[in-house]
């Protein structure tokens, strides 16, 4: 004997948001895949890497949203390093320290050293041999603090203000996310980690893949939700 079943009209208004929510999880999954698309079609990097000469000339670094690490010869500038905060570590509140570096050709460039509890810690003297990745320099979003220069509280990369006195001619389109540097520095330094921004194009594949799973499951449970037997 046989059961038969049939599909009853849903609400209007559970339907609206029933479509609404699919329709998030799929722009997820779409954002998602095309940062893998993004990734995947980028442009072999000419300029030296890691197992190549050192970079001298901060033009030769290539921002990427797939970066790559790059062995870099380079000095620092001489002026006060620039704490962004607070970022806590294990628990501990602290800040990105982030300083000028110069190279052989006079061209500066930011870079994150790293974390610190040490709001102005001391740096040393002399040529650096640092290992660091080139990214696109970091903007604010709409939730991000205005910095306030005058009590060396900054929240955030603002150029304008920094090429305009504190960190003149600074490339603006790049900084260095430093991992590892020689001489190592007077206080020791946390590498940061690389946001998710900055992740293989493998893992935004798999998210995509998630985000479109979801959306598929959310439409097959609404459907089964008014399929009803008949009486």
């Amino acid at each position: 004997m046989s059961t038969n079943f049939t599909f009853q009209k849903p609400p209007i208004a559970a339907s609206l948001l029933a479509a609404s929510g699919i329709c998030v999880l799929i722009g997820l999954g779409t954002w998602q895949f095309n940062k893998y698309m993004l990734k995947t079609n980028l442009p072999p990097q000419t300029a030296a890497t890691s197992s190549a000469a050192p970079i001298t000339d901060f033009n030769d670094l290539v921002p990427s949203p797939a970066p790559r690490p790059y062995h870099i010869q380079a000095h620092y500038d001489g002026t006060q390093p620039l704490p962004i905060g607070p970022r806590v570590h294990d628990g501990k509140p602290g800040y990105h320290i982030y300083a000028a570096l110069r190279d052989t050709q006079g061209h500066k460039i930011l870079a994150n050293l790293g974390w610190s509890a040490d709001k102005s810690p001391p740096l040393t003297t002399g040529p650096l041999h640092i290992e660091a990745f080139a990214v696109p320099a970091p903007r604010p979003n709409m939730f991000t603090p205005a910095n306030a220069p005058e009590k060396n509280e900054w929240f955030w990369l603002d150029f304008s203000v920094l090429n305009s006195g504190k960190m003149d001619d600074l490339r603006d389109d790049a900084v260095l996310m430093v991992q590892s540097m020689e001489p190592e520095a007077i206080t020791p330094f946390i590498p940061a980690n690389l946001s998710k921004t900055y992740l293989a194009p493998e893992r935004h594949l798999q998210y995509a893949a998630f985000w479109y799973f979801m959306a598929a499951a959310m439409a097959t449970i609404f459907a089964l939700r008014f399929v009803v037997k008949k009486t």
